[in-house]
């Protein structure tokens, strides 16, 4: 925790000098309930490693939640971000313990990056446009929902989680278990979708079957048609 503090007060000296903000841990915090007067900012695809307590196995996750609880006094020019770890179970041992995550200096950085921007935009009402801060870096694998905290709490909604996060603004980072991917609210430019409508080709020996009923009901309706004007001429 002292290193995070310690890159966190650096960070937003740098942006606020004349401001006083104190980063803690809590494990308390409720993603669910939020005090008055405090905003909410989740990050929720944070790459961390874990270790199993019980049968020491390692294992990567890009899937990892932060949440923090931010709160700006403008008058005393005074601010609190508080911060917790949802932390993993084991998928080997099937262990009930959850164990805590384990971040590199560069995972750290770019949580607390974030969560200036976040503190910015949510505290000092500065404008950055969510459509804009999101950069997604794919990996392989599902994450294995089943063992993470923040998806039986529900802040993992679904098979992956969403890209937008406006509700709660999820300033995200990095996905789980042998992921799918990274996702982090950072500066990037915004490239237009494509989209290209291919016919489906599944759909080509239906059509084909359909034209050849209707060219024999034709010939039927046809060949009938001549003979009952043949008879009305005898």
């Amino acid at each position: 925790m002292d290193y995070w503090r310690a890159v966190f007060e650096g960070l937003i000296r740098r942006v606020k000098p004349n401001d006083d903000w104190r980063l803690t841990m809590d494990q308390a915090l409720d993603f669910h309930q939020l005090p008055y007067g405090w905003k909410c900012s989740v990050q929720k695809h944070v790459n961390a490693s874990f270790t199993c307590s019980q049968c020491l196995r390692h294992w990567s996750s890009h899937q990892v939640v932060i949440l923090f609880h931010l709160f700006w006094d403008p008058y005393m020019r005074q601010g609190s971000a508080r911060m917790r770890f949802f932390r993993q179970q084991c998928s080997v041992c099937h262990s009930n313990k959850y164990e805590e995550p384990e971040f590199t200096e560069e995972a750290v950085m770019k949580v607390l990056n974030h969560l200036i921007i976040s503190i910015r935009k949510n505290c000092y009402g500065e404008p950055f446009d969510d459509t804009e801060l999101v950069e997604v870096v794919y990996s392989t694998g599902p994450h294995m929902r089943e063992y993470c905290e923040a998806y039986k709490l529900g802040i993992h909604k679904g098979r992956y989680s969403s890209l937008r996060s406006g509700g709660h603004h999820a300033t995200a980072s990095n996905w789980g278990h042998g992921s799918i991917g990274f996702l982090q609210t950072t500066e990037q430019t915004k490239t237009p979708a494509t989209s290209s409508i291919k016919p489906d080709e599944s759909s080509c020996p239906c059509i084909c079957l359909i034209c050849f009923i209707l060219l024999i009901v034709i010939i039927f309706l046809s060949y009938w048609n001549n003979r009952f004007l043949g008879m009305l001429n005898k």
